[in-house]
Formats: structure tokens, C-alpha cells, sequence
């Protein structure tokens, strides 16, 4: 057959651009473009790799990791500016930027060793000429882009770290100290902040120039990604079960996000991750579940943008109602017109996206009935052990229902959370905490069925 753009198997392109992600600088634990978002497009950028190479899938697994480490950064904001104040949010964000910046050194530097092996290995397997190719010193490509990504990642840490050590040069501190210092040069931590990220993004966007070049001209190596694409071919596309489950693994870790990122972190009552987020997530996700069920495209646009639009304009009202009346007490929504009718629209519009997001999930759930289906369905069976074979799958299927009205029910309580809080939050203020316990819910739910439905499809399509 001859070879075309669509029959292609094997691409860099997402690999590349997973590291414009990882480039930018972060100002003390705030980075505008998360990493872990990075990680996750990293992680199923090498997903095909890994299938030709093992390197690959071990550094797939601490890109994993990472993608959980570095989304711990958005505790560590909600921890230090809702529940620490004043100089307890200074030390708390120089102690939380010290964990990331180990937490890079100890976890992405192995990775990247790792990512760049499976490229060395994959070079001499397949006939990779520039992955190969020797300068002047006898290093590679492969050699020099691992040396500077290194060097890299040690130094963005560094000079993000160092302006938060002010804080211990603060006159708060100094009651402490035997010799107190002479100079309190906390006072001068945003100058220190802001020349630790004009380097740290200098040399960002060097690393990034080079490393994507790198990518851009192994993509370009004919020989090498024809000989890679045969492989994947000749290998990989002829088991169909492990695409099965790799699809409903990916939809499960995106549902698994969307509830995460439904998480309600709130900084003087505006909630710092609108759940507008969630939308594109889900979409996916059911993109992917649509590869092995049949999904109506129709409706997951319907839902989603339903439930897109109702999030939106929620969160906007939310936002006016909290910046006008944050301050004030419950008494506000009485004494004031305006506040009493921003309330209202607050309230509905608060209703309005509970119930799209129960909608939304009621087609979720029903397309995995579908997915349970399918798992718990018997092929090739041997008629000796029909019977036994056939009660045992009806009872995984049971557990599996089960299961999925467990997630359902607790996402409606949880839906319920949302609106009790936007109406009650200014008479009672830990009714967050309710909202809080909701999404924890339904999040080991989730997990606990999610587990069970991939334990199954790994026991049925095991033998392949």
C-alpha cells in the first residue's frame, strides 16, 4: 500500500508541543501555563512510542506522576491565599515553592533521561540518521538537547526558588535570630521576582527554540519514520483490544480531571478555577468513549455547550456578586436592591447549571451502559463452561451498574452542593466545606467503578 499523510501512525508534532507548556517561568507557585497540562499531552504523545518501545513506557509512567505533583500546585494557591494570611502566606508559599522546585529536580530531570533514551534506542533500531549524526565533540542531537533540558529544568527551578528565601531576611523573623541580618530585603521580592523570571523566560524560550527544532527535524527523517510506521503497523494495530481499553483508560483519567477541576477554589469568594473547564474535558472524554461505543455527536454538542453556556454565565454573575458585595454580610442581600437582584439572577443562573450538568451526565452514564455492555459481553465462548462463564460476566455487569448509580446519585447531591452554596455561602461560611465533601465523593466513586470496569477489559482481552 502506498504510503499516504492519513496512514501515518507515528508523529512528534504533540511531543513538541507539550514543551511550550513547560518553558514559561512560574512566579513563586503561580505558572500561567500549567505543567501538568503539559504532562498530559506529553503522556499521550509518547502513548504510541511506548507501544515499539519499553524507555518510552517508563517514561510515560513519570510523566504520570508528574501530571499528579504538579496539580498539587493548585492546593498549594488555595492553601496560601484562602486559608494562610498575611506572613503565614509568605512562608507558606516559600515552603510550597522549595517542594516544586525539588519535586522538578527529582522527577522531571529522570523523565527527560528516560524520554531521550527511548529516542537513542529507537535511532539505532530503526536507522535514524540525524537522531545519530555526531558534531565535531562526538555527541549526537539526542546528546545535546538532553544535556540543556537538564540544565535547564535545574535552573528554572533555582532562580524561581531563590526570591521566596527573602522571606527569611524579614523583620519578622529577626526576634528569632541570635544575629539578626542587616538588610530586610523581603521588601524587595517583587524586583527579585520579576528578574528571576525575565531569566529563567530568556532561557525558556531558548530551550524551547531548540527542543522543538530537534522534534521538527526528526519528523522530517523519512528513512526513520517509515521504519517506524511499519513497526507500529506491523506490531501494534493488530491487537484490538488494546486500543480498547487504552480509549476507555483515557476517558476515565478525563472524567477523573473534569471532577478535579469541578473542585470550587475559592480566593475572596471568586472561585479561581471556573467549572467552565470541565466542558472540554468531558468533550473529549467522550470523544474517546465514541471510538468504542456508539456516542451521538449531536448530543454531546448539545449537552456540553448547554452546560458550557450555563457555567459561563454563572461564574460571571458570581464574579460581579463577590467584588461588589464580598464584604458584607448576609444582611446586604436585604438592605439593597442591587444586591438582592444580582442574588436572584446568581441563585437561577446557579440552578440553571446544576440541572445541564445533571442532563450532561445522565448522557455520560448512559454511553458507559453502553461501555459496560461491551465489556461484560462474552466472545468466543467455549460451550463446556457457557453457563459458568456466562453468570460470571451478568455478575460483573450488576456490580458494574451498581457502581455507575452510586457515581450518578452522588453527582446529583453534589450538583445539589453547587446551588446550596451560591444561596446560602453569605449566611453560613463553611458551606464550602459541603461543596468540598461533594466533589471528594464523587470522585472516589468514580475511581472505585473506573477501577473495576479496567480491571475487567484487562481480564477479557488478556490473552491478545
Amino acid at each position: 500500500m502506498e504510503k499516504t499523510e492519513k496512514t501515518k501512525r507515528i508523529s512528534f508534532s504533540a511531543i513538541a508541543v507539550s514543551f511550550v507548556f513547560l518553558f514559561n517561568p512560574s512566579i513563586s507557585i503561580i505558572d500561567v501555563l500549567p505543567d501538568f497540562i503539559g504532562y498530559i499531552i506529553l503522556t499521550l504523545a509518547l502513548t504510541r512510542l511506548a507501544d515499539l518501545n519499553d524507555t518510552f513506557w517508563e517514561a510515560q509512567k513519570k510523566f504520570k506522576m508528574l501530571i499528579i505533583l504538579d496539580a498539587l500546585k493548585i492546593l498549594a494557591i488555595f492553601w496560601s491565599f484562602s486559608m494562610a494570611s498575611g506572613n503565614e502566606r509568605n512562608s507558606s508559599l516559600l515552603l510550597w515553592s522549595f517542594v516544586f522546585a525539588v519535586f522538578d529536580v527529582v522527577f522531571l530531570v529522570p523523565a527527560l533521561i528516560k524520554l531521550f533514551s527511548g529516542m537513542t534506542e529507537l535511532a539505532f533500531a530503526h536507522e535514524g540518521a540525524y537522531l545519530l549524526k555526531t558534531g565535531k565533540k562526538g555527541k549526537n542531537p539526542t546528546d545535546k538537547i538532553r544535556r540543556l533540558s537538564i540544565i535547564f529544568v535545574i535552573f528554572k527551578a533555582v532562580v524561581t526558588f531563590l526570591p521566596e528565601l527573602t522571606e527569611l531576611t524579614s523583620s519578622y523573623y529577626w526576634e528569632l535570630m541570635i544575629k539578626p541580618p542587616k538588610v530586610d530585603l523581603y521588601r524587595y521580592v517583587g524586583a527579585l521576582r520579576f528578574l528571576a523570571l525575565m531569566l529563567a523566560l530568556a532561557f525558556g524560550i531558548f530551550w524551547l527554540v531548540r527542543i522543538i527544532g530537534y522534534f521538527t527535524k526528526v519528523g522530517k527523517d523519512k528513512t526513520f519514520m517509515d521504519s517506524l510506521d511499519r513497526a507500529y503497523e506491523e506490531k501494534v494495530l493488530t491487537k484490538k483490544g488494546l486500543f480498547i481499553k487504552r480509549r476507555v483508560n483515557i476517558a476515565g483519567y478525563l472524567f477523573l480531571a473534569a471532577t478535579v477541576a469541578s473542585f470550587d477554589f475559592r480566593f475572596d469568594g471568586v472561585n479561581i478555577i471556573p467549572d467552565i473547564l470541565v466542558i472540554p474535558l468531558i468533550a473529549v472524554a467522550l470523544a474517546m468513549l465514541g471510538k468504542v461505543v456508539k456516542v451521538s455527536r449531536v448530543k454531546s454538542i448539545v449537552f456540553c455547550t448547554l452546560s458550557g453556556v450555563s457555567f459561563a454565565a454563572y461564574y460571571v454573575v458570581d464574579i460581579l456578586f463577590q467584588r461588589k458585595f464580598y464584604d458584607n454580610g448576609i444582611e446586604i442581600i436585604w438592605r439593597s436592591e442591587e444586591a438582592m437582584s444580582m442574588y436572584v439572577i446568581m441563585l437561577v443562573l446557579a440552578v440553571l447549571a446544576a440541572i445541564s450538568f445533571v442532563l450532561l451526565a445522565s448522557f455520560v452514564f448512559g454511553c458507559y451502559n453502553d461501555v459496560i455492555a461491551f465489556g461484560t459481553a462474552v466472545e468466543n465462548i467455549d460451550e463446556r463452561n457457557a453457563h459458568l462463564v456466562q453468570s460470571f460476566a451478568d455478575e460483573n455487569k450488576k456490580r458494574l451498574d451498581m457502581r455507575l448509580m452510586i457515581c450518578f446519585i452522588t453527582l446529583c447531591v453534589y450538583a445539589v452542593s453547587d446551588i446550596c452554596y451560591a444561596a446560602f455561602s453569605k449566611a453560613f461560611g463553611a458551606m464550602f466545606l459541603l461543596n468540598t465533601v461533594g466533589a471528594i465523593a464523587l470522585f472516589v466513586v468514580f475511581l472505585n467503578f473506573f477501577l473495576m470496569l479496567r480491571a475487567i477489559l484487562e481480564d477479557k482481552y488478556k490473552l491478545e
